[in-house]
This record gives C-alpha cells, structure tokens and sequence, in this order.
C-alpha cells in the first residue's frame, strides 16, 4: 500500500538533433523515423503499467520531459502522450509541466503550440555563451540561436505566468574562469527566473570519457579553479535574485522546480519511457536502454523494493543537496553517524541542530560529506 502517492511523472524522450560527446544519457540522433514508433509504445507502457499497479492514482502536480531534446517533438507527439497521462491521472490546476529544449529546434511557433498543450515551464540547454566552447560540447546550435529562442521566451512567458531556466556547464575543456563568468553574466543580463549550472562530468562509456579518460585530464579545469567557478557564480546568482535552493540550482521566489524537488526530496514518482527510472510504492524499477526492445514492448530490466537503511541513505544523500535542509527525525538520527556529524559541524561544513544544512564552504564538498555521514 503506497501511503503517499507519487505526485510526478517523468516522460522520457530520447531523440536529439545531434549527440553531444559528453552525454551518457539514452538519446539518439539520426532515428527522427523511429519517433511515431516510440510514441506508440511509450503509451502503450502507461496503459501497462496502470493496469499492473492496482491501486487509484493521485492527483498528479507535475509532469517532466526530458530526454534526448524533447522540443524535437511535434505537438502531436506530446498531445499523444499528455492524452494517455489524463485518461490514467487526474492533474492538478496548477500542475508544472516541463520541457526540455534546445535552441536550434524549437522557433516561436512550436513554443507556442507546446504552450496550447499546458507546458508552462521550459529547461533551455544553452550551456555556454561562448562560441568556441560550445562548438567543443558539439551542441549543434550556437550562441545566436541561444539568444533568437531567448528573445521569444522572454516574450511568451512573462513571470508572473509560466517559468523557464538555463542550463549552464561549468569545468569545460580550456575552458578559463574568466569565460565562465561571461557566460554567467550575458546569462543574468537575461534574467532568467532560474538558473542550473552543472560542473562537467566526464562519463567512461562516452567520446568525452575516451578523450578525456576523467576529470585529472590536462585540459579540465581542476579542482581549486572549479571551486572559484562555483563561489563566484554563486555570488553573481544571488546578486541576480536567484537564491541557491539546491546545490547546482538557483531561482527567484517561486521559480523552484518542483519536478525536481520530489527527486530531491526523496519522494516518490511515475517515469516512463526507454532507460527511465521510476520509484512507486518502495519500489525502485529501470526501463531498458535498448531502443529496438522498447519499441517492441520489451521495458522494465530490472525492479527492486528498496530497503529501509537504503531509503535512509537517499533520503540524507538528497536532502542535504537543499538550501531547506534534513530533518534530524528519530529514523534518521537513529542511522547518521553522529561523531562525523559533530566532527562536521565543529570543521564548519554543517550547521543546525533539529535540521542540518551544508554550508557554503560545503557545497563543492558534499558527495565527501554525506558519504562521511553516512559511513557504518
């Protein structure tokens, strides 16, 4: 018996314009005729999997695109899967409904249809500001095309209605402090009501991973520049409006992006689509990455319940990625470990009592942090 129900969907959609060489997600370029196909089956896994989980879903307060480059899409497409989500879901008035979008597919007109659909929030990946950068990440558009899509989000969704981001990439190859701060500062100059900026990663199973090898790479910034990059685009950010709510995100009031808050916050949630990953009733369940077998009907790989000591892990794991903090209940009090939690606060990495948050000098350290915390 769930006793609470997931409040979101995660829709994964997994066809790009082009492949970027860092990315190590499920997506695909050059399959556009492939699209139809999937769509069917990406319904066909709802109705499948809402008839497997027998229990009365609740009402649904935001829906996530991601991918891939979803604004690949047509309105068509989306309106086939928005359709199926209503027919098993009941939404909420003021449900969120992210898409992802990258410039270069996407023009006023898609906006606007995607706008008919109920999509009141977009991610935009511009990445970089600077053109030899961003032609190294292989995005496939440029820095005009970033700021043409600019010129019409800022158009068609005025604050006090819909919500958009950036998406911005940090520790690039040759890339300096100095480049970084102006891609930071022409992003501001936008100002957008929320900002991610990730720190590059470097995965193994990717073209990057064999250029690169990992993150020590002559050409990646290291560790003492990468920390200059987070501080000083922190500041500017909070110069901006954007309060820091989570690690690499920042936003006006209000602008928070409560897909990801449910993640973060260790709740559960709906996910469909090739190499999605859903967490429903304690259960923790991975769709295939295969896209031939997902097209077939071939989805969940593999589905485990998640044991107690493990979801209090994550729960701590996630929850100290907010500016909001963790509640020291009973459960989690009775699984911390309290001398590195002491030892923490005293070297000035955690403050608070009842409810303990990172501080700033802790943000680039916190995967040591929490793994300090929750060492047995």
């Amino acid at each position: 018996m769930i006793l609470t129900k997931p409040r979101g969907i995660y829709i994964h959609l997994p066809f790009c314009k082009t492949k970027c060489p860092y990315c190590d997600f499920a997506s695909f370029a050059k399959e556009d005729d492939k699209r139809q196909v999937y769509i069917d089956a990406l319904v066909r896994e709802i109705d499948t999997r809402m008839q497997k989980w027998a229990f009365e879903p609740g009402t649904i307060e935001t829906i996530f695109f991601g991918g891939g480059t979803p604004s690949v899409h047509s309105k068509a497409e989306l309106a086939q899967v928005l359709d199926k989500i209503k027919q098993h879901f009941s939404l909420a008035d003021s449900v969120e409904i992210t898409l992802e979008a990258n410039p270069g597919t996407i023009d006023r007109s898609k906006l606007e249809q995607f706008l008919e659909l109920g999509v009141n929030r977009i991610s935009f990946g511009a990445q970089s500001f600077d053109a030899a950068l961003l032609d190294k990440l292989g995005r496939g558009h440029s820095v005009q095309d970033s700021i043409d899509f600019i010129e019409v989000l800022t158009e068609l969704f005025p604050d006090s209605l819909n919500s958009w981001s950036f998406d911005l990439i940090y520790g690039l190859p040759g890339q300096s402090i100095e480049s970084w701060l102006s891609t930071v500062e022409t992003a501001l100059s936008y100002k957008p009501p929320h900002i991610s900026a990730y720190c590059l990663s470097i995965e193994k199973n990717t073209p990057y991973g064999k250029i690169y090898k990992d993150s020590s790479h002559a050409t990646l910034p290291q560790e003492d520049d990468l920390v200059t990059m987070y501080e000083r685009a922190n500041e500017l950010f909070a110069a901006a409006g954007l309060q820091r709510y989570e690690i690499s995100n920042w936003s006006k009031p209000g602008h928070e992006a409560q897909h990801n808050l449910i993640y973060w916050r260790a709740q559960e949630y709906y996910a469909f689509g090739l190499s999605a990953h859903g967490y429903v009733d304690s259960c923790r369940y991975q769709n295939t990455r295969d896209l031939d077998e997902y097209i077939a009907g071939i989805s969940e790989t593999q589905s485990s319940r998640i044991p107690n000591d493990e979801k209090l892990e994550e729960k701590i794991m996630l929850q100290l990625r907010l500016r909001e903090g963790l509640d020291l209940d009973e459960d989690i009090q009775a699984y911390i470990n309290t001398v590195n939690l002491e030892k923490m606060k005293k070297q000035g990495f955690i403050s608070g009592d009842k409810t303990i948050k990172l501080t700033d000098k802790a943000q680039m350290l916190s995967n040591r942090i929490i793994a300090e915390l929750c060492y047995h």
